[in-house]
């Protein structure tokens, strides 16, 4: 199923349709942003070019889509279409509930690597 909903970008309007994902889908997608969000930061990558990015590329392209006429298109530069695929992104994350799921795996995954690691117990673990 698609949302469609009309943002404000600047001084256009742009229509944006969201896919709402299955449950299957949405855990799968929720884990996959846990785990490249955790990698990015344990590498300290933030550059455009990190995994985190490529990933948020590749979900807009397969489930988020813009309806801009050619005429207001021309009309966006690069900082409104940043602030586009922003307002989409948020729009995914929110239509499709993931940031308590995205959240909960990163909790996950830090509780597993925590657990697997001797050194990283608290004293009082130890003594």
């Amino acid at each position: 199923m698609w949302v469609e909903s009309v943002e404000q970008v600047g001084d256009e309007l742009v229509g944006l349709s969201v896919e709402r994902l299955d449950d299957d889908a949405r855990e799968r997608t929720a884990a996959t942003i846990a785990w490249v969000t955790l990698e990015t930061v344990r590498g300290g990558a933030i550059d455009t070019s990190t995994p985190w990015q490529e990933l948020m590329h590749d979900v807009m392209r397969q489930h988020v889509s813009f309806a801009v006429p050619d005429e207001r298109a021309a009309n966006l530069d690069a900082e409104r279409w940043s602030e586009a695929i922003d307002c989409a992104l948020r729009q995914f994350m929110r239509q499709n509930e993931l940031a308590s799921s995205v959240n909960r795996h990163i909790d996950a995954m830090l509780q597993t690597h925590r657990s697997g690691h001797p050194d990283s117990r608290s004293v009082r673990e130890v003594s």
